[in-house]
């Protein structure tokens, strides 16, 4: 199992930018559901400034390609 890491912060991108895939509190079950098949294992912070998904997955790169399709589908829902 391989670990790997998504995300951006302040000093990568805009706070607008930010916002746009930000996950709020209440989501987090909702988005969860939907990683289950993408990732075996998930870490999600979500600050203000940040937004960082820590996931374990033998195919890193298969699984961040999973991981952003997954979060441009929640948000396109919410």
């Amino acid at each position: 199992m391989n670990i790997g890491f998504l995300g951006t912060d302040f000093s990568r991108a805009t706070l607008r930018d930010i916002e746009k895939v930000y996950i709020r509190k209440e989501g987090v079950p909702q988005f969860m559901k939907k990683l289950k098949d993408a990732v075996s294992e998930v870490v999600i912070l979500s600050t203000c400034n940040r937004i960082e998904i820590y996931f374990a997955h033998p195919d890193v790169k298969a699984a961040e390609e999973r991981l952003i399709s997954a979060i441009a589908d929640f948000k396109s829902q919410t």
